[in-house]
């Protein structure tokens, strides 16, 4: 189980690299959406809100069993990078312009922490670890769609 945790939690290992890994594991959660952009908008963000809901809770299980080798939020964890960015990203056009919109976004506000976001991260049992980059999505998500809404 430990080994699937590690897989899971590192993101198919981009967790494990030197240099803003948090970044990459972003940028790598974007990448099967502008994939998926020409799929029907319904299909897509309805596989997306359950890809969201499978992997934050097996996020949680990693980080809650993984604590006790790597530490309460440890940087090779970054499952909560790209679910994080799929948040910010659900129910959006993924034309590029929003793919990189939500990215930036996402990232502005899992850096900066305004907001609450850091008061999530002290929730217990690995919950912290995805909670802060959930709400952090909801947020960026939040601002997609205001934009959206004020110049379609």
């Amino acid at each position: 189980m430990r080994r699937f945790y590690i897989w899971i939690s590192s993101g198919l290992g981009i967790g494990r690299l030197p240099l803003a890994p948090g970044t990459w594991a972003a940028a790598a959660g974007v990448l099967p959406l502008w994939w998926a952009a020409h799929l029907p908008a319904l299909w897509r963000n309805t596989v997306l809100l359950l890809f969201i809901a499978i992997f934050t809770i097996l996020g949680a299980k990693a980080a809650h069993f993984l604590a006790s080798e790597w530490g309460k939020d440890p940087r090779q964890i970054v499952i909560d990078e790209i679910i994080g960015v799929w948040v910010a990203l659900l129910g959006c056009s993924w034309q590029w312009q929003y793919l990189l919109a939500g990215f930036v976004l996402f990232r502005f506000f899992d850096i900066a922490k305004p907001l609450g976001i850091r008061k999530a991260e002290q929730l217990k049992n690995g919950w912290g670890v995805m909670a802060d980059d959930l709400l952090a999505g909801v947020y960026a998500n939040v601002l997609i769609h205001v934009y959206t809404a004020f110049n379609s």
